[in-house]
């Protein structure tokens, strides 16, 4: 069989299964031979699907052909078939995101048999919670990926995957039982199987807890392919003097965030820890306490970078210039939240000379304000800008960011921004979440929002000093579909009645308007929010009963 037909789908799942058939096959332009063909048609007996189609690619007869079986994101349950043993040269398994079982929780073992097995993605799939030993035997496998699943334990016998190049355990709930409460980590008290996969690429262990495991970085360091290593909250023993143990010359991606090494490293230190890391693209070091005091400006010198995460690094934390992120031009994502940036007056300036930039993470840094004027906006990448928990207590219409079409997400809660929203809002089309809750009730917002047909959720909580409920609604976005889910109004000093008609808002789930002086008949406009989950209107002036509506009536 033709290498490149081998590749077409032969068989789709879906919710009104059509019948599998040679004729079928040919629209494809692939072919199969018989044993593989009555194989995928054993196994899509003994599954049901409960969501979306599924697809599985399969292969015929001869040399250097290629075999492919999927279920990802399909929402598929049942069992995983020994049929499949017949597909002989399965190179590509992708079962994720299912809940397709094996007998009593286990993978099962003829899994192990696919001898050109190059390829296994068994993650999410939420009811495994063991791996056979014969895993061990896919001696062609490079990746495999068992992330957010529920194993108890994990095979020594992985080891013997010799080719394999990307390996995913993170994020595994391990269950103990402790005061019948199931604790989300794994503890692996042996991991030297690990230094047999020399070819290994690509690690993430996190959320799996590594604290006995007291010389990993003599363990990381034997694999001399290394480029990503991925070990959040994994409890990791020792001090930063570990960390610095580590050879991160040829490291292109570094994740140990949040574990705790006690001491930081010492300041004459920084610079030969940093230096190490010519090849860095992606660091994050989120409450480690490796630093302490000033943020090291030698970070400038990691041209390559691409995500920095220093977020809750040390109580201590502060920056008095951080003028050195201008020299990583090629940086996306950018995470100092709680570092201390009192002093920066032009943060904003600085910032806005990171043209790569996706998201911008400032919460409660003491940041003084966001008064700013930028004669031209670089940051047109700029998805996501939180900002809260930063008090600036200055006008919201000066500050520097409405001028950034690109915004999906702006968080600006607890700043204290007062006075109107400016027009310019009503301008920012991209824009999907808003949070300004809990800022004094000193600012107003009478800005049309017909045009934000991305704006999904809408938070004003204690923020609004007053405004009329009737006026406020109308100018809500008008858009088909509307996206609109989330809309909080608590705590406003809002005034007016409900407005009668309010079809523009279908798609509301949530509608919270308790703690104002709304007041009148409960409209029966309401019955149209058919996804409506919970409805708030108490603690207004309100009269009458809710209209007869069973939506309303089984969602609050």
């Amino acid at each position: 069989m033709h290498v490149a037909a081998a590749k077409l789908a032969l068989l789709a799942v879906a919710a009104a299964a059509t019948s599998f058939s040679s004729h079928a096959l040919a629209d494809t332009g692939a072919r199969c031979l018989p044993h593989e063909r009555d194989a995928l048609l054993a196994f899509k007996k003994g599954i049901a699907e409960t969501t979306t189609a599924s697809s599985f690619h399969g292969g015929g007869e001869g040399g250097g052909k290629k075999t492919a079986a999927g279920g990802a994101a399909s929402g598929l349950e049942g069992q995983i078939s020994p049929c499949l043993v017949s597909l002989e040269h399965l190179e590509y398994l992708d079962l994720s995101n299912t809940g397709l079982r094996g007998i009593n929780g286990s993978v099962p073992e003829f899994l192990g048999s696919f001898k050109n097995m190059r390829y296994l993605d068994l993650s999410y799939m939420n009811s495994i919670t063991r791996l056979p030993p014969q895993l061990g035997n896919l001696s062609k496998l490079e990746y495999l990926d068992l992330s957010r699943t529920y194993l108890l334990q994990v095979p020594r016998q992985l080891g013997n995957l010799s080719s394999l190049r990307h390996l995913d355990l993170s994020q595994t709930p391990f269950f103990y039982q402790a005061n019948d409460m199931p604790y989300m980590y794994n503890m692996i008290r042996g991991i030297s199987w690990l230094a047999h996969l020399h070819l290994l690429e690509y690690l993430d262990m996190s959320y799996i807890d590594l604290s006995m495991a007291v010389d990993w970085p003599h363990l990381f360091n034997s694999l001399p392919r290394l480029e990503a290593l991925h070990l959040s909250n994994c409890s990791l023993p020792g001090t930063s003097y570990a960390l610095t143990q580590l050879n991160l010359t040829e490291i292109v991606e570094l994740d140990v965030s949040y574990n705790d090494f006690g001491n930081p490293i010492s300041t004459n230190n920084v610079p030969e820890f940093l230096g190490s890391m010519k090849n860095i693209r992606y660091l994050d070091l989120s409450e480690t306490s490796i630093f302490s005091g000033r943020v090291p400006p030698q970070l400038g010198n990691l041209s390559n970078l691409r995500h920095l995460g220093l977020h809750l690094m040390h109580t201590d934390m502060y920056s008095t210039d951080i003028s050195w992120l201008t020299r990583l031009h090629l940086l996306e994502y950018l995470d100092t939240s709680s570092v201390n940036l009192s002093t920066l007056h032009d943060w904003p300036v600085v910032v806005n000379m990171i043209p790569h930039l996706n998201y911008l993470f400032f919460n409660d840094c003491s940041l003084p304000t966001a008064n700013q004027t930028l004669a031209h906006i670089n940051l047109t990448k700029l998805e996501i800008l939180l900002l809260d928990w930063n008090y600036f207590g200055h006008p919201i219409a000066s500050c520097w960011f409405w001028k950034v079409s690109s915004i999906k997400m702006l968080g600006l809660s607890g700043t204290y921004l007062d006075g109107p929203f400016p027009d310019a809002l009503g301008g920012m089309t991209s824009l999907e979440v808003l949070y300004f809750h809990d800022n004094g009730n000193a600012a107003t917002m009478t800005v049309d929002l017909k045009n934000l047909c991305a704006l999904q959720w809408l938070f004003l909580d204690g923020s609004l000093s007053s405004g009329n409920i009737t006026e406020f609604m109308h100018k809500m976005p008008r858009c088909s579909p509307n996206q609109l889910d989330y809309l909080s109004l608590r705590d406003n000093n809002m005034t007016g009645t409900l407005p009668n008609v309010m079809r523009h808002l279908d798609s509301l789930s949530h509608l919270l308007l308790s703690n104002n002086s709304i007041s009148g008949h409960i409209p029966g406009s309401i019955c149209m929010f058919q996804y409506m989950h919970r409805l708030d209107l108490s603690n207004n002036f309100l009269e009458g009963e809710l209209p007869p509506c069973s939506r309303i009536s089984a969602a609050n």
